[in-house]
């Protein structure tokens, strides 16, 4: 071993010392990096339980709970109750038909969208006004919603003879729906019958016709309908995503982008269904 002076050993040592404050700092960067990603797991497996919760509510028809996804910058989420306790409780298209069925009478988008915000919906979209009237739209397309002759805005369809929907409402101090009699004709005598022979040739000759008595003839069963007949076949509640699949089973055709979505709304307004939670949707009990 060489001999060494004092100086080169004091400076070996400071070296030395150096290289280890190094590795120090290294390996306390390293455990501040870890329990950053550490906190960050756990917010993102909160937030990933709460989705799956609302995931789960969605498919068996039941209330979603009334917490707020967690803060990511929260250590530990509190569960807080929204405004009303509603918009955290069901879908936006859920809370939409609720809302114009709450009002008994026609709402606008912009009544709709002002109404979602009162009632504490809470959304990430930066354009929560056009999410509400797309999806107001939609309802429309898909028959839940229809609109009230003659006023603005939007209504619940409800159920006629068939199960039909059919927009329905009534003015203020009117009974019933709003109904437009038929002209009566002032022909009488044989005029009239000759005029009315004449109509049935010229109904019956007019080309226009024929493709709406084709379009008639190709018309489907009521999905409000479906969904009765397969519970009734059934006799056990059944949940939307179940209902969903027996449709399309029985031959149900829908252009629908999200089919069990559209499933979970109508069946909440089909007269003669009820829901049994925890299990999903059953036919009304007859009373006797």
């Amino acid at each position: 071993m060489p001999n060494l002076s004092l100086e080169e050993i004091q400076q070996r040592i400071a070296s030395q010392e150096s290289e280890l404050q190094r590795s120090r700092n290294e390996l306390e960067a390293r455990r501040n990096k870890i329990a950053t990603l550490t906190k960050r797991k756990e917010e993102l497996q909160a937030k990933l339980k709460q989705i799956e919760a609302e995931m789960a509510a969605v498919e068996t028809g039941a209330k979603q709970p009334t917490t707020v996804p967690p803060k990511l910058s929260q250590k530990k989420p509190t569960p807080r109750p929204s405004a009303s306790g509603q918009a955290a409780q069901m879908t936006l298209p859920a809370l939409i038909v609720a809302i114009i069925r709450d009002a008994g009478g026609p709402r606008t988008v912009k009544q709709v969208f002002e109404e979602v915000g009162r009632r504490g919906y809470k959304s990430t979209s930066r354009n929560l006004y056009r999410v509400v009237e797309t999806r107001t739209y939609d309802l429309l397309r898909q028959g839940v919603l229809g609109r009230p002759d003659g006023q603005p805005g939007f209504i619940v369809a409800q159920r006629g003879k068939g199960n039909a929907l059919k927009a329905k409402w009534s003015k203020p101090g009117v009974k019933g729906p709003i109904k437009t009699a038929p002209a009566k004709s002032t022909l009488s005598g044989p005029r009239a019958g000759t005029a009315k022979t004449n109509l049935k040739t010229k109904a019956s000759a007019s080309p226009a016709k024929k493709p709406a008595q084709k379009n008639s003839s190709v018309k489907q069963t009521p999905l409000g309908e479906v969904l009765k007949q397969i519970l009734k076949k059934s006799g056990e509640p059944m949940t939307g995503p179940e209902l969903a699949v027996h449709a399309l089973k029985a031959g149900y055709k829908s252009s629908s982008k999200s089919f069990k979505d559209l499933v979970g709304v109508v069946v909440s307004t089909v007269a003669g269904i009820e829901h049994v939670r925890g299990r999903g949707y059953r036919l009304k009990k007859a009373k006797g």
